[in-house]
């Protein structure tokens, strides 16, 4: 725990810790198995980066997925980890259904949906164009939406899209 003094944080819940970087960090699933249990409960960290941290398989993202729906965490970067392409996809529907879920309640704080990198992969999973289309239906509060397909460092798929509110009649 010493060497990641965001986990003491993370178990006060400090609503000042909005996000976990453990990018390059030799993170592996013990220490997702600790990132989990304090994750519980927490209302402030919405986006985890785990990337290039080759000791995480698919028992660490297990933990995660199995405290998703009791925290705010809504957006983990898992590239370069041993853990499989469908545990990370399985992961990524996770956290594109309460971003969803966010837009469909007009939700004031979401302004900006950016589901890049393996989300969009995800996104091409059919059902998720309509959930979006859905979702945004009746949303006065999203003003961005930024789906980037990255692939080797370079974009390979860019959808970026400007909203804005229509002017009063």
């Amino acid at each position: 725990r010493r060497k990641f003094p965001e986990l003491e944080r993370l178990a006060g819940n400090d609503p000042s810790l909005d996000g976990i970087y453990w990018f390059n960090r030799r993170v592996d699933d013990s220490l997702l198995s600790a990132l989990a249990t304090d994750l519980a409960g927490n209302r402030h960290v919405r986006r985890i980066n785990l990337n290039h941290n080759y000791g995480i398989t698919d028992r660490g993202v297990g933990f995660l997925q199995a405290v998703l729906g009791n925290c705010a965490v809504e957006h983990v970067r898992l590239g370069k980890t041993s853990a499989s392409d469908s545990a990370v996809a399985a992961l990524h529907h996770q956290c594109m259904a309460k971003q969803l879920a966010r837009l469909r309640a007009d939700d004031a704080s979401l302004t900006r949906l950016h589901w890049e990198y393996a989300m969009a992969k995800a996104f091409a999973d059919l059902t998720m164009p309509r959930q979006l289309a859905d979702a945004l239906r009746n949303n006065t509060q999203l003003r961005e939406i930024d789906l980037t397909l990255h692939q080797n460092s370079t974009a390979v798929l860019q959808v970026s899209l400007s909203l804005s509110t229509p002017p009063p009649p």
